[in-house]
């Protein structure tokens, strides 16, 4: 498992490993194509992520049918996910 990182000219560089960890400063960056790149992998786990963050990945998961867990003080009452 790897976090995803910048190359230098600002593309999101993902690894093709099985699993990647994906922290709040990455998301507040992604663009539509980076997250389908991420969410192609098997496993993802999102760390460090306010609230607002929380919500929009909560998002982009529910829009591929993904279930989501989010745990913490910043979760949002909206990130129960009917599909669990």
């Amino acid at each position: 498992m790897r976090s995803l990182s910048f190359d230098a000219t600002g593309r999101l560089d993902v690894p093709p490993d099985h699993a990647v960890i994906v922290t709040g400063d990455v998301v507040d960056q992604l663009r539509d194509a980076d997250w389908d790149a991420i969410l192609d992998h098997e496993n993802v786990v999102f760390a460090q992520t306010s609230a607002q963050q929380k919500e929009r990945l909560i998002g982009h998961n529910r829009r591929r049918r993904h279930v989501v867990v989010a745990t913490g003080p910043c979760t949002p009452a909206a990130a129960v996910d009917p599909w669990a």
